[in-house]
């Protein structure tokens, strides 16, 4: 990799093969109606690392929040019922950075698998060598910064609005009149993250799986066998049948 498509930063895989194969099938041994190809070994051995493009972007915000909270009080004096209403102006204006959101960089891979298997740990990025791609595959993106930036926005504006609430408190309800989070830079770096990957054709319906190669935490929807599904309801019915026999001969 070179020129553009030359990373800036790595987080090598800690996860061997060995360890995301041990994920994948605890997790999928908690599935009891996927095809039995699924669960299979050689299926299981089509899991693959590959270093997935990332953007991760550092936001510079400009915060503009401002509301009306209020102070409920109720009471009761002698046969009568009080209730006392107190308004306060609630203003939080200042620069937020919202540091290191993510977005893959490319189209193959559904950007909400990726974002399940988050959240990577940034204290491990290293900056980048062909080196730590030896014996993995890796892609290179084919969507730029300014095709991910609205989504880079979106998380950044709910990055800033989950902070902001956090710091509003004492009040029986809050009604903001505005809410504004209004990026005026983004420091970019182009990133490459660890992710053992597995697909899975069932149906001719390509199901997605993916492991975080730091973590180990795991993201995809298992395909539904409908036969071993339909079985287990069959086998149910009998038994629900048999217990209900058995309860009408004990009541005669």
């Amino acid at each position: 990799m070179g020129g553009e498509f030359k990373p800036d930063k790595v987080i090598a895989f800690k996860l061997t093969k060995e360890n995301a194969t041990d994920c994948f099938k605890k997790w999928v041994g908690k599935r009891w109606f996927v095809p039995s190809d699924f669960k299979s070994q050689q299926q299981i051995e089509k899991l693959t690392g590959l270093y997935v493009p990332f953007w991760l972007a550092d936001c510079h915000v400009n915060a503009d929040y401002r509301g009306i909270g209020k102070q409920i009080r109720s009471w009761t004096s002698g046969s009568y019922r009080y209730t006392e209403t107190k308004e306060f102006r609630v203003i939080r204006q200042g620069s937020l950075v919202t540091k290191g959101i993510p977005a893959d960089g490319e189209t193959k891979i559904e950007d909400l698998l990726m974002e399940a298997i988050e959240p990577f740990d940034y204290r491990e990025m290293k900056d980048f060598s062909m080196s730590y791609l030896s014996g993995f595959y890796a892609d290179k993106y084919d969507v730029d910064k300014a095709a991910v930036f609205p989504r880079i926005r979106v998380r950044s504006t709910q990055a800033c609005t989950a902070f902001i609430n956090s710091t509003i408190s004492g009040y029986s309800s809050v009604i903001p009149s505005v809410q504004q989070y209004n990026i005026t830079n983004t420091d970019w770096n182009y990133t490459m993250l660890p992710v053992w990957f597995l697909s899975y054709n069932y149906k001719g319906k390509v199901y997605e799986f993916a492991v975080n190669g730091q973590t180990g935490k795991l993201a995809g929807t298992p395909p539904l066998s409908k036969g071993k599904l339909a079985l287990f309801c069959a086998g149910l019915g009998l038994t629900v049948a048999a217990v209900l026999t058995l309860i009408g001969g004990a009541i005669l």
